[in-house]
């Protein structure tokens, strides 16, 4: 989520907006089923957790402002409509609290020796909020730093992530599947950068029905939760979407320009299967050299192809062979990609040229299909695998 303009170190800040608890704070189980409960999962272990002179800006530490955002739509929290909000810093424990119009109520605290991105203790963090708010639904926002699909260790760049930085610790992009799996979430919201690639939603097609992602970085004030909140807690799909479009909004207007910057995508995981199909099709027919000159590269200034545009890219292939196998690829992403929305360029530097609502990552060399640990995601073997097999 929100990429730091530049590198601090950080900085045990102690928060005015929380306090630590027990379980003995903890309501009483059985309460009344409610309609929707929102689960925000805050991993602010990171320089997200921290303030500081950031670029001659002397700014709050970004977890703190998007809780002040959610205090003041507070207002929203009307009968069956709860929001709990799991925050873990370097200085306040991994803790469950419900939002309320007063602040921020603990509930329960988690041992802060066991990472909040072990996949066992994100799944019972998010049974423990169905236990002490249950709903017929539950939407959850992933809140934290990101790396779309992304993984493994590099001598010298160190941990690579999916999602979100905990210390240490980085969660995979299976990983997290197994966190969520059967979870029976309602919607996936990823408050963070890179997560809308079409490996990361194939990857988690089958635990969530709508995933909403950017497929570039997104500014350091991420959602615009005193805007937005109210609009997760009317669900999937029109309260998503909503939400989807006010938060590109907020960015396209941004009284500051350096933040005049997002993409953002709603995606419904019915269409994924379809949309491998089709996509199966035109790479199996098409050379592994990538065709454009110019490309609409997500990641800004990155020379890598791991975030380039989807679309951009398949149609490109697909250009002048099979007009039918295009036509295939465009419906089918235009079944998955429900919302998509773009400025003009990322950053006010780098190009989009073309906005299909998801990324991919592009290679032009077999040996490439290894690194980063891409050939362990389910997209990278039930799709990708055949386009290289028999160009090796």
């Amino acid at each position: 989520m929100k990429p730091l303009l530049s590198r601090i170190l950080p900085i045990l800040a102690a928060t005015a907006l929380m306090a630590s608890c027990s379980e003995s704070d903890a309501p009483a189980t059985g309460a009344s089923e409610g309609e929707r409960t929102v689960l925000v999962y805050m991993v602010a272990a990171n320089s997200l957790g921290v303030g500081g002179n950031i670029n001659g800006e002397n700014i709050n530490p970004a977890d703190e402002d998007d809780i002040a955002e959610m205090i003041r739509a507070a207002h929203a929290l009307t009968d069956g409509r709860r929001v709990l909000v799991m925050r873990s810093t370097y200085s306040v424990p991994p803790t469950l609290y419900e939002l309320k119009a007063e602040g921020l109520k603990p509930l329960r605290t988690y041992d802060e020796t066991e990472s909040v991105l072990l996949p066992e203790v994100m799944r019972g963090i998010i049974d423990d909020a169905r236990e002490l708010a249950p709903a017929r639904h539950l939407g959850l926002v992933l809140w934290s730093h990101a790396d779309g699909w992304l993984q493994g260790t590099e001598p010298d760049k160190g941990p690579q992530r999916s999602f979100g930085v905990d210390r240490s610790r980085r969660m995979s992009l299976p990983d997290l599947r197994e966190a969520i799996d059967g979870a029976d979430l309602e919607y996936l919201y990823f408050d963070c950068c890179l997560m809308a690639s079409v490996e990361v939603a194939y990857e988690l097609r089958h635990t969530v029905p709508y995933i909403v992602a950017s497929t570039s970085e997104l500014p350091r004030p991420g959602m615009p939760y005193d805007i937005t909140l109210p609009m997760l807690l009317d669900g999937a799909p029109a309260g998503i979407t909503d939400a989807a479009a006010s938060t590109y909004g907020y960015y396209r207007d941004h009284i500051n320009p350096v933040y005049r910057t997002c993409t953002i995508s709603v995606v419904s995981t019915d269409g994924l299967d379809d949309l491998a199909a089709a996509t199966r099709a035109v790479y199996d027919s098409a050379p592994l050299a990538h065709p454009l000159r110019r490309a609409t590269n997500y990641n800004g200034i990155s020379n890598s192809g791991y975030h380039l545009d989807m679309g951009e890219y398949v149609l490109a292939l697909a250009d002048g062979r099979d007009a039918a196998l295009a036509a295939d690829f465009t419906a089918a992403l235009d079944r998955t990609v429900v919302y998509k929305a773009s400025t003009d360029k990322i950053w006010s530097q780098y190009p989009v040229y073309h906005d299909s609502g998801l990324s991919t990552y592009v290679f032009t060399r077999p040996d490439a299909f290894t690194v980063k640990g891409y050939d362990t995601l389910a997209w990278a073997r039930d799709v990708v695998a055949t386009h290289i097999k028999d160009k090796q």
